[in-house]
């Protein structure tokens, strides 16, 4: 497989190679009508994403992180004897009673506890959501310039919004800083309906 290949699986999944970029993932999930979560910068590839989650700052909270959506990974394993060989090893979503002890540490430490020092990641399958079933989605984005008071009062917003207890999953508020170019930086405030 190549490192930035995509490909839209027969069962309606897709296989992403670590080395592809979340840009060119996107566009072919966008031909295909559906979606995974991931973070927006286009250019972080596959591989450094999944090492660190997939948060989305616009609908995490409706529907997780993009390694809530891979069903297996393919790694490279160094070998477990001194004259071994490398192997490459298919993971799968752990499973009780139905994966193995090696598969479920594999899938763990990769996606959630030590990414980069158990082999290399070659790709990864993706269960996407599909549009048609969220038809009625909907993001508001304002970026307003920083001062330290606006952030306060930003951040203060959010943080109560957050607290409130009859809160709606399907509802995503989210508070960034954003650094420009030189001096100038930005507030970025999210909201979206999932």
């Amino acid at each position: 497989a190549n490192f930035n290949d995509v490909k839209f699986n027969d069962d309606k999944t897709f296989t992403i190679g670590t080395g592809c970029i979340l840009n060119k993932a996107q566009a072919a999930m966008e031909a295909q009508q559906c979606f995974v979560p991931h973070g927006q910068c286009g250019s972080v590839a596959m591989g450094g994403h999944l090492n660190t989650g997939g948060y989305s700052p616009y609908c995490a909270r409706s529907f997780g992180y993009l390694i809530d959506h891979v069903s297996k990974f393919t790694i490279v394993v160094a070998p477990t004897k001194a004259d071994g060989e490398a192997a490459v090893v298919t993971v799968v979503k752990p499973i009780a009673g139905q994966t193995t002890e090696y598969n479920d540490d594999l899938w763990n430490n990769v996606l959630g506890g030590a990414p980069g020092n158990l082999g290399v990641v070659i790709d990864a399958t993706v269960v996407p959501l599909w549009d048609k079933d969220h038809a009625d989605n909907r993001t508001y984005q304002h970026a307003i310039f920083y001062t330290k008071e606006k952030y306060d009062k930003v951040l203060q917003y959010c943080l109560g919004v957050s607290a409130d207890d009859d809160l709606g999953a399907d509802y995503n508020l989210n508070c960034a800083m954003m650094a420009g170019y030189g001096p100038v930086k930005m507030i970025l405030i999210t909201a979206s309906w999932c």
